[in-house]
């Protein structure tokens, strides 16, 4: 009897764990059952107007909306609250969007609905100390393989180090992680923390810092930070890779997403701002395409710009996690926009990880997690601690972001175009060279799907970006060819084939002659969208796959204007024909559809930059023929110079472009309509220029009455103490910092003061007190009373499980959701399913 009493007792609790885990998931799937396919609507409505916050007010009046306040830094856009609707609906209000528009100073007006966030790596683990350090004092020095590879037989790393041993390590650039909050009294990342690059969307405050919960589900923007500005030489976790840089962080994923919210992140203090991180994006599930709203849009633009006082912000994407759904990273229209650097991952044995996404879009690829067993990266983690199990593209993207510090340290003066082309001239596709993929452009440069153009390697870029050699790129241009709306079948056995003969807008004024992103504008219906695959063939023979099959994609719906993108024919001459293809590589016979419509759009310069070797001749050169199938790669050295020989070129056909509306960012109107100037009077000259003043000082954090301190686990080290044989070997490369200052406008605050969270008897060793920069803000300037999160209606967001229906954007933090075992455990089910 006994035995039975205890065996159910053991029962019980089985079940008890079973109950309390299974919720996580069936939660989120009734709530995508209850949609229904419906949007959640909320009350706000953004708008654009003529006449400034005078008018917003007024029209916000005079239709019975209480709040109004501008959406970040976006001229012209504002956004407003009716007090009389609900917070959330699954019916829209039609009927006050209507009467809005009505208004003639309204531009345009969209009430705004729910963006849910996908939650995609849950780690948790301890800090492990490491014994030798042979260059640094932080304990997990040895194990940053991805920044000095000591393996003989591998190259494996950024080349960061024969950067730092220039004393170049990011000082007086500030990069801004776009994520769930950042831990910034974290003792690696508090000296280099900047409250003057922060800000709580979700919260609306000033204060990033994420919330605690039991499953430290908000570690992800504290470990994207920690890669790029962790601070060296203070016996605490690792080192960044611009490890003088400032680091700032805006919470922006952990509370109801909307159009609005993206807009305020991606636009926070542009002039203050160098470089944006984003380690998330649409659903990685390989049946979502989905970009930017109209106000993230408008952010993206009002970025490349005027931000940097003109120069353009730097926004860097980690590509997507979809690999174990076989996604494809062009149907994310973040990594997919020409003003991103999608960034990709390799493994610490150069091999695309098994959740890698492969694309045309894609840049260059830096290092993150591979399969099973393979080294992972380190960094900051929650609770002053820290982790080596950092993954997934997550990691990758702030790497790259920490890369390009260091080139705006030595050139300050580079424009986000500039930055682009250093990446795609200096990466080496060498040490990844074994993958199959890899072909060369029509210029020479080996591209590869999986990773772009390569590897990034800091010391070449530095070296490219220094001032005194490096030539801002001309001046970009867009050629617009036709808009094609001749109505042509898709059938699953029939691959449709078309040519567009573009001569680069010669004469029009939009001239192109060196190339850099090319986008075609397809619409197109289909029966099951999944199963086609695009191709895009230039007239120099560089095959582009624009889409790849997605078997987990079965919508009918097709696709509306959207910009597929590819970098791979950069530096390519355009003149000559093109080619579409699209193909059905599926198994479902009966599927068939209709492309719609087609738009060749040309990014570049009529003029050679100055840092490409080839030189394109000013008679176009004949089109390469378009091969069958994919050519194997070929390896060959380019030519010096002009010297192509091609076979004989189509029957020539008439060539017809539009104008594109006059767009101009001078000071003064660009002298033809058709073209789109980003010129340099737009750009502060560089003798008139001002340094950027630092948000903070520092001063001294000796203990004394009457003062505040921070309560750290250990006592930093004071570099100046040491002998020069034990500074040698901490930091042969530059004096170090004091690591006994930390910013003057610290303040501390309890937990239980600020989170309505009493910390216990410090039982995992994280801070009893929290550091809350108090940064006083304009209300005048940011439209709206500061307001803490703790204030606001409680509101979780569904951790892995997602809604599949158009109306969510299901954007989501890009650290690796699975383990490897498990993906193949998934895999092998699929085989076994015959799926």
């Amino acid at each position: 009897m006994f035995r039975v009493v205890r065996a159910l007792g053991l029962a019980k609790i089985l079940i008890c764990i079973f109950i309390t885990a299974w919720p996580k998931q069936t939660t989120v799937l009734a709530h995508r059952l209850d949609n229904n396919g419906e949007k959640v609507f909320t009350n706000g409505w953004a708008i654009r107007v003529e006449g400034g916050i005078k008018t917003a007010k007024r029209i916000a009046r005079s239709h019975g909306f209480d709040k109004v306040e501008p959406v970040g830094t976006l001229e012209g856009f504002y956004h407003l609250e009716h007090a009389e609707e609900p917070h959330r609906s699954r019916r829209s209000a039609e009927g006050r969007t209507e009467r809005l528009m009505q208004d003639p100073k309204v531009i345009w007006a969209e009430q705004q609905h729910e963006k849910i966030r996908v939650k995609r790596g849950h780690f948790h683990d301890r800090m492990i100390a490491r014994g030798i350090v042979p260059r640094f004092s932080d304990p997990l020095w040895d194990a940053q393989w991805y920044l000095d590879d000591k393996r003989a037989d591998q190259d494996l790393d950024v080349h960061v180090l024969p950067v730092w041993n220039q004393g170049i390590t990011g000082k007086g650039v500030v990069v801004t992680i776009l994520d769930d909050g950042i831990e910034h009294n974290h003792t690696d990342l508090i000296r280099n923390y900047d409250p003057q690059a922060s800000w709580d969307v979700n919260g609306e405050d000033g204060d990033p810092f994420p919330r605690y919960d039991p499953t430290n589900e908000n570690k992800h923007g504290t470990r994207c930070a920690g890669e790029v500005a962790a601070q060296a030489n203070n016996t605490v976790c690792g080192v960044g890779v611009a490890y003088n840089a400032k680091i700032g962080g805006v919470r922006m994923l952990d509370g109801r997403v909307t159009d609005k919210v993206e807009a305020a992140s991606l636009s926070l203090n542009p002039q203050f701002i160098d470089i944006y991180s984003a380690s998330w994006g649409p659903s990685d599930d390989g049946a979502t395409v989905e970009g930017p709203g109209t106000l993230a849009a408008a952010a993206f633009e009002n970025g490349i710009t005027k931000g940097r006082g003109g120069l353009g912000s730097i926004f860097v994407w980690a590509s997507g996690n979809g690999g174990r759904h076989e996604d494809s990273c062009n149907c994310d229209g973040y990594t997919d926009s020409i003003y991103t650097l999608s960034i990709s991952s390799a493994s610490d044995h150069g091999e695309s990880p098994w959740y890698s996404e492969s694309c045309s879009s894609t840049l260059a690829t830096t290092f993150s997690s591979g399969a099973h067993g393979e080294k992972r990266i380190v960094t900051t983690d929650l609770h002053n601690e820290c982790t080596e199990r950092h993954t997934g593209t997550s990691a990758s993207a702030p790497l790259a972001a920490g890369i390009i510090a260091l080139a705006l340290e030595v050139n300050p003066r580079l424009t986000w175009r500039d930055v682009q082309h250093i990446v795609v001239w200096t990466s080496n596709w060498g040490p990844l060279k074994h993958d199959q993929d890899w072909s060369p452009n029509g210029v020479g440069l080996h591209v590869n799907r999986k990773f772009g153009f390569g590897l990034l390697v800091a010391e070449k870029i530095v070296e490219l970006a220094k001032p005194n050699s490096f030539k801002t790129v001309p001046e970009k241009t867009i050629c617009r060819g036709q808009i094609n709306q001749d109505r042509k079948p898709i059938k699953f056995n029939e691959p449709l084939k078309l040519t567009i003969h573009s001569n680069g807008c010669s004469g029009t004024g939009s001239d192109i002659r060196y190339l850099e992103h090319v986008q075609i504008l397809l619409s197109l219906d289909y029966t099951r969208r999944g199963d086609l695959v695009v191709y895009l063939i230039s007239p120099m023979g560089t095959k582009s796959c624009l889409l790849s099959p997605r078997k987990e994609d079965i919508s009918i719906e097709g696709f509306t204007k959207w910009p597929f993108m590819t970098t791979h024919s950069w530096g390519e001459d355009p003149r000559g024909t093109w080619t579409l293809q699209i193909k059905d590589l599926g198994d479902n016979r009966p599927n068939h559809g209709t492309l719609t419509e087609w738009q060749l759009i040309l990014h570049g310069t009529k003029t050679k930059p100055n840092h490409q070797p080839i030189e394109h001749p000013d008679k176009p050169r004949d089109s390469v023929p378009v091969p069958d199938s994919p050519a194997p790669p070929q390896f060959h050295q380019v030519p010096s110079g002009p010297t192509y020989t091609f076979a004989s070129p189509p029957p020539p056909a008439p060539v017809k472009y539009i104008s594109p509306q006059v767009v101009s960012y001078t000071s003064s109107p660009a002298p033809n309509p058709a073209v789109l100037t980003l010129a340099a009077q737009s750009v502060v000259p560089l003798h008139q220029a001002q340094p950027k003043q630092p948000s903070n000082v520092y001063m001294s954090n000796n203990k004394q009455a009457g003062q505040t301190q921070n309560t750290f686990g250990g006592q930093q080290p004071n570099m100046a103490q040491l002998t020069p044989q034990e500074a040698a070997i901490y930091s042969p490369i530059q004096p170090a910092l004091h690591s006994n200052y930390v910013p003057a406008n610290y303040q501390q605050n309890q937990i239980a003061n600020y989170y309505h969270y009493v910390a216990p008897a410090n039982p995992r060793g994280y801070i009893p007190q929290v550091s809350n920069p108090a940064v006083p803000q304009a209300n005048d300037q940011l439209g709206f009373q500061p307001l803490g999160w703790r204030e606001a209606t409680a509101y979780r967001n569904p951790l892995q499980y997602n809604s599949y229906t158009n109306y969510l954007r299901t954007l989501g933090r890009r650290g690796v959701g699975r383990s490897y075992i498990e993906y193949l455990k998934t895999k092998k089910n699929k085989l076994k399913k015959g799926s």
